[in-house]
């Protein structure tokens, strides 16, 4: 039985997946992106629908790029 697991960092900035090897210590493979999630967070006090979309929308290619 492999022993990986996937890890997720979602920043105000950056969305950043990495897939590890816990037997072995390796990272396997890794994703980042930038979404921008908190811009014009300051201004309105909501995290916009187009910031939800990018982080939507990476986690779509992370899911695709690690399976």
């Amino acid at each position: 039985m492999k022993k990986e697991i996937i890890t997720i960092d979602l920043g105000s900035n950056s969305f950043r997946v990495l897939k590890f090897d816990c037997e072995n210590f390796k990272i396997l493979d890794e994703y980042h992106q930038v979404v921008g999630l908190a811009d014009g967070l300051i201004n309105t006090q909501v995290i916009s629908q187009e910031a939800q979309e990018r982080v939507i929308e990476a986690l779509k290619i992370a899911k695709e790029k690690l399976k």
